[in-house]
């Protein structure tokens, strides 16, 4: 893709390909299901600090993003890895709980109002008595 300019970025292969290569490499069954955004060519993936490849997988250990060589062989080969996608569908799930949550709560506290404030009329109606 070096001589086309690159406008697509696969999340999934973290890498920006020109329209025909993306289109060429994401039209078998094993890529279809890749998520591509449109991208100017300014995507740069992360990467790895120590070994200056792109961040892969995440370390739930250590929490951070690490390559394929620190993955393998370096001191998180040991550790739970997953992908950022699995990472961000655990994160979705958390936030969705969390925001059900403050549904919840928000609901009890305006249940809370409106019953203080029918009492706060009793009371005035029972002082002009």
């Amino acid at each position: 893709c070096s001589h086309r300019p690159q406008t697509t970025y696969c999340i999934e292969c973290t890498q920006s390909y020109c329209e025909d290569c993306s289109t060429k490499k994401h039209t078998s069954q094993e890529f279809e299901a890749h998520r591509r955004i449109p991208s100017s060519g300014s995507i740069n993936p992360i990467k790895c600090a120590q070994h200056k490849q792109d961040v892969l997988r995440f370390c739930c250990d250590c929490n951070k993003g690490v390559c394929v060589t620190c993955s393998l062989d370096g001191k998180c080969k040991s550790h739970q890895l997953v992908g950022f996608e699995s990472l961000a569908d655990k994160q979705r799930l958390i936030l969705h709980d969390n925001m059900r949550k403050m549904y919840q709560e928000w609901t009890r506290v305006n249940d809370l109002i409106s019953k203080t404030a029918v009492a706060i009329n009793e009371v005035q109606e029972h002082s002009n008595h």
